[in-house]
């Protein structure tokens, strides 16, 4: 199940590349729940992520809020799913 308040996805691809290409500059987008996702990855991690730079685009800090500030019928029931799980 999805969820934008996890960040193991971020951290997982963050740990491949770095141990893949150990010399490769890192830099994340994140844009929507994705910018969430990297956010809240980048508070975990502080100092101690490989990340170079960052930017996160459209992010939703408050999943609640976002699904109530939505107008498409589809994105609220879908905002609402994801805020409640």
């Amino acid at each position: 199940m999805f969820t934008a308040g996890d960040s193991n996805d971020v951290q997982i691809v963050v740990d491949f590349i770095s141990r893949s290409r150990p010399c490769t500059t890192i830099m994340a987008i994140g844009w929507g729940y994705g910018a969430n996702m990297l956010a809240k990855y980048l508070g975990e991690e502080e100092l101690a992520t490989p990340v170079t730079a960052a930017v996160c685009i459209n992010n939703p800090f408050d999943l609640e809020e976002s699904t109530n500030a939505s107008s498409d019928t589809r994105a609220i029931d879908f905002d609402r799913d994801m805020t409640n799980g």
